[in-house]
């Protein structure tokens, strides 16, 4: 083997360590870290409910609104031949 050969392969056998120990480190660590977060933002929002912001209605506002509108609200459309 001449020494070019030799470099070659060690190389290569050490990408394929440092690939390795990537990929451990990826899949073991960081990535349950990633999915516990994404999880527990999705229950949280299913607890607390993901329409926080939307301001309730009264619904005996919305019925005087309809009773007193009614009348003026009316439109009648004629369609001509």
């Amino acid at each position: 083997m001449n020494k070019s050969t030799k470099n070659t392969i060690i190389t290569t056998i050490l990408v394929g360590l440092i690939g390795i120990i990537f990929f451990k480190v990826l899949f073991s660590f960081i990535l349950p870290i990633i999915l516990f977060v994404v999880l527990m933002s999705i229950l949280k929002g299913l607890i607390k409910g993901f329409d926080e912001d939307q301001d309730t209605v009264n619904s005996e506002m919305l019925e005087n609104n309809l009773n007193e509108n009614s009348v003026e609200n009316i439109v009648t459309l004629n369609l001509e031949d």
